[in-house]
């Protein structure tokens, strides 16, 4: 839940392309922001931050979820631990954003009385050397005055009872409480791929009345709505998911990023910014290298972009690339933005050691400095990123991607057809399945306009899909396998 920190670059002094050869390179996916797709998120009601809502990448498949399989009711909360792109992403829900030790965590929901424990319902299958486990914390008047855990381990096929007493017993009323649970060892950053938790019929132990946001059963959910860039990561974080604008340099759309007062750390409002990206930094990972990038083969070439920003408390909005050769950085560039109420051109020569094999791009609406509370309405668009080796086609709108990739049927049971009307001999189609774990079931080329996928073989259950066109995603979503 810690944002990465991110390593500051080399500038590279201007002027050194004017005589280089530039190699043929294709153009950056969706670099003109004019394709977008929608987006579902859900969550228990008053726990909103889970792991489907606080994570990296938005392609990453949501591992809070809500399922039939209930002790009582209706539904039940389901956690697992899943990989996807080699990051191991545990499933967690809590209904407050504390930061650092557990031990210290205050502030969340109110309570009036002297709560003694939790019981409740769980199954579990936790892989042998990981531990699930339920968290309370309790505080009064901004002051942790307790921490308990409750760690699960092994295999429950069936409902089993859990009464978790708190011990050693709180010696004061708190006046807020925290409350949720993990899929794996979150204190010691560890986690094993498939371990998972189900919870169902949590209530709080040595209260009259249990507290109105506590939801225990489970049974009523929140979901959060939003438009996503293709071929574009983003954070999701509840409060600054990157939006759709009609505010355009060129064509029908841009991307608006807007710093928002957003989560609380050690008790105090903070600003945090919104960031889109070609690749994401994995959960709870200070100084390690992003995931993902663009084809990228240029020794030499020139980044271009527009973008107008509109800045509060002197902040400066963030655009940086690293440019990779397996793994490995072999050059970069980062600016800082400043105020332009209307859009401004903006060219960065690239330069690199050698010849690369990547291109990560990073934007942020302003510093990871520019936090505080005066930092706040800073908004940054951004419009036509290209490269001078392979401009945009502008003025030609791509997002028949969306409108004209078919997919059907949904559920369903042995096939799935894909109809794509546009693609070419020459283009390199790709459709890659996942499982609810991230792994990747299946992963297959298209060579036709009219295509049928035989999925016979999968278990039933849901699958996420992602077609790729020469790279950019052109369609991706669920698919239900009966």
């Amino acid at each position: 839940m810690h944002k990465p920190k991110m390593k500051s670059k080399l500038l590279l002094t201007l002027g050194l392309l004017g005589s280089t050869t530039i190699f043929a390179q294709t153009s950056i996916p969706n670099g003109s922001f004019e394709n977008w797709e929608s987006k579902i998120i859900t969550f228990p009601k008053n726990y909103a931050v889970t792991s489907n809502t606080e994570k990296r990448s938005k392609y990453i498949p949501q591992n809070c979820e809500r399922t039939s399989d209930a002790f009582h009711g209706n539904s039940a909360i389901k956690l697992t631990t899943i990989e996807f792109e080699g990051e191991i992403n545990l499933g967690y829900f809590v209904n407050f954003a504390p930061d650092k030790d557990p031990n210290t965590w205050h502030g969340g929901q109110p309570i009036t009385e002297t709560p003694k424990g939790v019981k409740g319902y769980y199954k579990s299958d936790v892989k042998i050397g990981d531990s699930a486990f339920i968290l309370a914390t309790f505080s009064k008047n901004g002051i942790n005055i307790g921490s308990y855990f409750y760690f699960i381990v092994g295999q429950k096929n069936s409902y089993t009872s859990f009464n978790f007493t708190f011990n050693p017993p709180l010696t004061q009323t708190p006046d807020s409480m925290i409350f949720g649970a993990v899929s794996s060892n979150a204190i010691n950053e560890t986690g094993l791929e498939g371990s998972m938790l189900i919870l169902d019929s949590v209530s709080i132990v040595g209260v009259n009345t249990q507290p109105s946001w506590l939801n225990g059963d489970f049974e009523n959910w929140d979901s959060l709505n939003f438009q996503s860039p293709i071929s574009w990561y983003q954070d999701i974080d509840r409060l600054t998911i990157s939006t759709k604008t009609t505010s355009a340099y060129k064509g029908s759309a841009a991307v608006k990023l807007e710093s928002k007062i957003n989560e609380k750390d050690n008790g105090n409002s903070k600003t945090e910014r919104e960031s889109i990206g070609t690749a994401y930094y994995p959960d709870s990972c200070w100084g390690c290298h992003a995931i993902g990038g663009y084809p990228f083969t240029n020794q030499f070439d020139t980044l271009i972009f527009w973008y107008k920003y509109l800045p509060q408390g002197g902040a400066k909005a963030e655009f940086r690339f690293d440019i990779k050769k397996n793994g490995m950085f072999v050059g970069g560039n980062q600016l800082f933005l400043e105020a332009s109420s209307t859009y401004k051109k903006i060219e960065i020569p690239m330069l690199s050691d050698n010849t690369p094999d990547t291109l990560q791009i990073f934007i942020q609406s302003s510093r990871w400095e520019d936090s505080l509370l005066t930092n706040a309405g800073s908004i940054l668009y951004i419009d036509e990123i290209q490269l001078k080796s392979a401009p945009l086609k502008t003025g030609i709108k791509t997002n028949w991607f969306n409108n004209e990739v078919k997919c059907y049927p949904n559920p369903a049971n042995d096939i799935f057809n894909i109809v794509i009307p546009t693609i070419k001999s020459q283009d390199n189609v790709i459709i890659r399945l996942v499982n609810i774990l991230g792994q990747i079931e299946l992963k297959q080329k298209i060579n036709s306009n009219n295509s049928t996928i035989m999925i016979e073989h999968l278990r039933q259950g849901i699958y996420y899909y992602k077609i790729e066109i020469n790279g950019m995603i052109a369609k991706s979503g669920q698919l239900m396998k009966q």
